[in-house]
C-alpha cells in the first residue's frame, strides 16, 4: 500500500506556526509524490482524476501561502488528499 498523503508532515504544514518555507516544501513534496503515483496509476481512471484534483488544489494552495485565504484552501486540499487516501486504500495500485 502507498504511504498516506494526509500524514504528520501534512498536518505540520497546516499549523499556523509553521514557517512559510516549510509549508511550501511540504506542498512541493506532495506534488512530487502525486506525480510519482500518477505513473503507477495511469490505468486507474478514478485515482488519476483524484490525483489531478489534488494537484490542482495544491498548486492553487502554493500561491496562497501566507495569505488570509490559506486556511480555507488548506482545508480543501486536506479533504481532497483524504479522498485520495481512501481511493488508494480500496482501489490502489497494490490491490
Amino acid at each position: 500500500m502507498t504511504k498516506p498523503y494526509v500524514d504528520f508532515e501534512w498536518a505540520i504544514a497546516g499549523s499556523i506556526d509553521t514557517p512559510e518555507e516549510s509549508v511550501l516544501n511540504s506542498i512541493i513534496n506532495k506534488l512530487v509524490q502525486l506525480s510519482e503515483l500518477a505513473v503507477a496509476a495511469e490505468d486507474m481512471p478514478d485515482i488519476m482524476l483524484q490525483i489531478q484534483t489534488c494537484q490542482c488544489v495544491l498548486n492553487n494552495l502554493r500561491l496562497h501561502v501566507g495569505k488570509a485565504s490559506f486556511d480555507y484552501l488548506f482545508s480543501l486540499a486536506d479533504v481532497e488528499l483524504e479522498k485520495l487516501d481512501g481511493l488508494l486504500e480500496t482501489e490502489g495500485p497494490s490491490h
